[in-house]
């Protein structure tokens, strides 16, 4: 799977569960992967194989940015790309955490968006996203 998605061009992977030979065959390769936790003790086992950029799924349902600061207070060198529950109304307020490099949903284009073929409302929603993103660069210290 990794090899297949590296061959096709693919800079890097992420995935919203990250089975053990997903990760082993990305490191192996040195292909940047970013695995889905969603405990501490999945963070701390990330750490260990030496990973510090990590995909907080399903963000808003784990608690969201008071989990993250959470999971920072104990693991402060990790840093995370939050998804599940990130939308226009919390997006700000991820990318305004020092422990957020990213974030990422599927509210920007959804499925039925896609198949109806709204690709204005599309559009639209990824300036808007863009439009906040640029709000909260000047708050963003990493």
């Amino acid at each position: 799977m990794v090899s297949s998605a590296a061959d096709a061009g693919a800079d890097f992977g992420l995935a919203p569960f990250s089975p053990r030979a997903v990760l082993d065959s990305a490191q192996e390769m040195g292909w940047p992967f970013i695995p889905a936790v969603a405990t501490i003790s999945e963070a701390n086992y990330m750490l260990e194989r030496g990973l510090t950029s990590l995909q907080l799924f399903p963000a808003n349902l784990l608690g969201g940015l008071r989990f993250l600061s959470a999971i920072s207070s104990v693991l402060p060198q990790v840093e995370f790309l939050s998804s599940g529950g990130v939308d226009e109304s919390n997006l700000e307020r991820y990318l305004e955490s020092s422990k957020v490099f990213g974030v990422w949903g599927t509210w920007i284009a959804p499925r039925q968006l896609i198949l109806d073929g709204n690709f204005e409302e599309i559009r639209e929603r990824a300036f808007r996203a863009m439009v906040i993103a640029k709000r909260s660069e000047g708050a963003i210290a990493k």
